[in-house]
């Protein structure tokens, strides 16, 4: 039995094991232990099955996922891997690969209009443009311009493409861009609940239900306003590395009860770290149509994530989708 360490890791833990309706035990042994690290092949330079038989040659041992083979796991230490000459040379790249799946549930064409509102450290736009070999328009934008440079090192070193690069705020992105776009990603800035590890003392400095609050009402003014800059029948992928609710369902409850053109599409990932969208949670009930987001718990390499496909409905588009999230074809 874990020993409880603070009056804030018994609120923590308490508060997981009434979203994923596991026992306490089962939460402080996943967020107490040590994760695989992951990444993707960086199809934009070199193809998955070259790419892993480099890796072979070189001793390198990457595991492929049996539901994304572009991506793979290693138990060798992220720094080494990071060093290796493949991951220097922007071959691969180290990635959580929970974070492939809101780009994997946008499901991005080739010669579409796509913005990343809070588009850094890039990795997502990087994907994006894998998937579209950069036969894409593609607006990244990110509300800290300190950190756009950090997108530019990750576009230097994958070789993708992006055509406009901002630093608008995300809740009044409306405000600044007059585009269209056909799909729209809004990894929303959150909490990092993912990032927790219960091993570390301080982990939990920065978590408080104040600061959850605070990022809520961020994250709705973020998500109504970049909703605006969607092309009717066009996609927006809601997503967060944290597992609360405030930060998740209850952000999209609220914006479904003020929007009226929207779909909630299903989201299907076939693996036991599978959780769908809640509908209640201290106290609060939530629009049911949050069932068809899709919640990730964490478990051998996959961290915390949250991720939502909404449709704006158009006149040739008025029911919902079936995206699954697994090897073969998406919708």
């Amino acid at each position: 039995m874990h020993k409880i360490n603070s009056a804030k890791e018994k609120l923590f833990v308490e508060r997981l094991s009434k979203i994923f309706y596991l026992p306490q035990d089962k939460i402080y042994q996943n967020f107490s232990s040590k994760k695989r690290f992951s990444g993707r092949v960086n199809t934009l330079k070199i193809s998955a099955d070259e790419f892993y038989s480099l890796a072979e040659k070189e001793n390198l041992k990457l595991t492929p996922l049996d539901w994304y083979p572009d991506g793979f796991y290693f138990s060798s230490p992220k720094s080494e891997i990071a060093q290796h000459r493949l991951f220097k040379l922007g071959l691969g790249f180290i990635q959580n690969a929970s974070s492939f799946l809101p780009v994997l549930g946008l499901k991005p064409a080739k010669g579409e209009k796509i913005l990343d509102v809070c588009a850094s450290p890039g990795a997502k736009a990087s994907h994006i443009a894998a998937l579209t070999q950069n036969d894409i328009f593609l607006w990244v934008n990110d509300g800290i311009s300190s950190r756009l440079k950090e997108i530019e090192e990750v576009r230097n070193l994958l070789g993708f493409k992006y055509d406009v690069i901002t630093s608008f705020p995300g809740q009044y992105i409306d405000k600044f861009i007059n585009e269209k776009f056909n799909k729209i990603l809004v990894d929303a800035q959150c909490t990092g609940e993912a990032m927790i590890d219960l091993l570390k003392a301080n982990s939990l400095h920065y978590w408080n239900l104040q600061r959850i609050k605070k990022y809520h009402y961020l994250q709705l003014k973020i998500l109504k306003n970049s909703f605006k800059l969607l092309k009717p029948g066009g996609v927006l992928v809601y997503s967060t590395c944290s597992f609360a609710p405030e930060e998740n369902e209850a952000v999209i409850s609220e914006f479904l009860r003020d929007t009226n053109d929207v779909i909630v599409d299903s989201l299907i990932f076939d693996t036991t770290a599978t959780r769908e969208g809640i509908i209640n949670f201290d106290k609060m009930t939530y629009d049911k149509r949050v069932q068809n987001a899709l919640r990730i718990f964490p478990e051998e390499y996959l961290v915390v994530f949250f991720v939502c496909r909404l449709r704006k409905v158009d006149s040739n588009n008025k029911t919902g989708c079936v995206v699954n999230i697994s090897p073969g074809e998406v919708d």
